[in-house]
């Protein structure tokens, strides 16, 4: 999360991208830092790291369905 990986892609939560559905209109100007040392004024987002766990894999910590296992973990 907040470090390149491949050609354009923009990587967030589940929970992220939620808010920004929620919240943001079609259309909103967005702005993107690229400089690991001045990451914009918000700072470099922390991510929990994902476990290499079977029952947690492919499951975002932050997904809000009932079923998503971390949150038994």
């Amino acid at each position: 999360m907040g470090t390149s990986a491949s050609a354009g892609c923009v990587r967030l939560t589940v929970e992220d991208a939620k808010w920004i559905y929620d919240n943001c209109e079609l259309g909103t100007n967005v702005e993107f830092y690229d400089d690991f040392n001045t990451p914009g004024p918000l700072g470099k987002p922390s991510a929990q790291k994902i476990s290499g766990n079977r029952t947690l894999r492919n499951w975002d910590p932050t997904d809000p369905d009932e079923n998503n296992p971390w949150k038994k973990y």
